[in-house]
């Protein structure tokens, strides 16, 4: 039934606007001979405006419906269509991508890192994850963790997710957020778009000023997280140390900052190249780090 009425209803009833402001973004960033995939493909969409452009060198649609996808097919038959979830359908999509999008879907899965490791594996390494979703929101009845998902007639689960817990996710599985703008996306709902990449070189997306520590991670894997810290002036608060539960081993690529150690009254003062493995439990801070330009650490923790 959702299929039958989704083409009329989306973009005349509800005026949703999702598909509009994703698909300007994806143009604004395809390179020439772009190999796209669409999440949550469903009637098309959220790929019309790429099927007759020449810059689209490859456009693939995944979706759970088989009624949706039909009805994509028959207005796209030169769209290369999989039906079924991407943890299903993954070893089947080939080469990897410059660009996959998914409008509306992120909030209908219900494992959301796993789904966020697979989009990783598949983007090219200066390839780009645009996306919409429907988030939890603080006082709003209508998006709150259980309220059904108005967009669906209740037919599909939703989870909302606050937008701290995506941006998490992202950087478990090593995509960074570059963009991430709240709009309303139809009936007053709020929704928000997110254009989010690897990070191909250590030193790209480097913010010359900000008020906290920029963290990316590199590597999540059991026992082991890799993390590169942007620092820009930041110090631990005073009279706050860290105690961890693993080892660190840190790096200064740019800039550089000084550690204490709660037992020694020394600063250890770090330029590019210098490392400093910082024990299990030993307490320690950062005492300073270059005011007048990004300090760049990797930080490596792991469990002897």
């Amino acid at each position: 039934m959702l299929a039958s009425v989704y083409d009329w209803v989306a973009p005349h009833v509800s005026r949703y606007r999702s598909p509009r402001l994703l698909t300007a973004k994806v143009l604004e960033l395809a390179p020439d001979a772009c190999e796209l995939l669409d999440i949550g493909a469903g009637t098309g969409l959220s790929i019309a405006p790429y099927v007759n452009s020449p810059r689209f060198k490859r456009i693939v649609g995944v979706d759970p419906s088989a009624e949706m996808l039909s009805r994509c097919r028959r207005k796209f038959a030169s769209v290369e269509l999989h039906q079924g979830t991407l943890e299903a359908v993954h070893a089947d999509l080939g080469s990897p991508f410059d660009i996959v999008q998914s409008c509306g879907a992120v909030e209908h899965i219900p494992d959301l890192a796993p789904f966020m490791g697979r989009v990783a594996t598949l983007l090219k390494p200066r390839g780009h994850f645009v996306f919409t979703y429907e988030p939890e929101m603080l006082f709003s009845i209508r998006q709150s963790p259980n309220t059904p998902h108005i967009g669906t007639f209740g037919r599909e689960r939703v989870f909302r997710r606050t937008p701290h817990d995506v941006q998490a996710t992202l950087r478990r599985v090593g995509l960074t957020a570059c963009e991430d703008l709240e709009f309303t996306a139809y009936l007053g709902l709020v929704h928000h778009l997110v254009i989010a990449r690897k990070l191909p070189n250590l030193f790209e997306h480097i913010p010359p000023a900000a008020s906290e520590e920029r963290v990316d991670v590199l590597v999540d894997a059991p026992g082991l997280r890799l993390e590169r810290i942007v620092s820009t002036g930041q110090a631990t608060p005073p009279g706050q140390w860290y105690d961890q539960d693993t080892d660190e081993w840190v790096l200064v690529l740019r800039g550089r900052g000084g550690i204490r150690f709660e037992d020694s009254p020394d600063i250890v003062a770090l330029r590019p190249g210098d490392h400093l493995l910082i024990p299990a439990h030993r307490r320690h801070r950062v005492e300073w780090t270059a005011p007048d330009q990004p300090t760049v650490w990797l930080a490596l923790h792991y469990r002897a």
